[in-house]
């Protein structure tokens, strides 16, 4: 589940027009971004905001918040093994890396609030 939503899939949550929501987003008071396709996306967070800002019931899109774990190891079995365990678990949203090299790549997009580290890679000590 991304933590970019659209304009209408905010409206939807919140239970409220399509036009409140667009006229925060060029106010500025909800940051919005475009994609590659032009198609306007706000974070999760920016929307909790708003709809607290506005005393709007934002339960729906707290339910959206999942807590982002990257595995790192390069023992495949492991790793699968800890993502099945950890994807049972609806409220986490887990990915993994079987090097250094990859998991610096991964950690700049995914952002993770936890990370589950081999301290023995192939490509150097995990603690650096």
């Amino acid at each position: 589940m991304s933590e970019l939503l659209t304009p209408s899939e905010i409206t939807r949550y919140l239970h409220v027009s399509l036009g409140s929501v667009m006229k925060a987003v060029h106010s500025g008071e909800l940051p919005a971004t475009e994609d590659e396709s032009g198609c306007r996306k706000i974070e999760l967070e920016n929307a909790i905001e708003f709809a607290r800002a506005h005393s709007l019931d934002a339960k729906a899109l707290l339910r959206l918040r999942k807590q982002r774990v990257l595995v790192v190891d390069d023992d495949n079995d492991f790793k699968e093994m800890l993502l099945d365990v950890l994807t049972s678990e609806q409220r986490i949203w887990a990915k993994a890396a079987g090097s250094l090299f990859e998991a610096r790549r991964v950690l700049s997009e995914f952002r993770p609030h936890y990370l589950i580290l081999d301290a023995q890679l192939p490509d150097g000590n995990g603690w650096s």
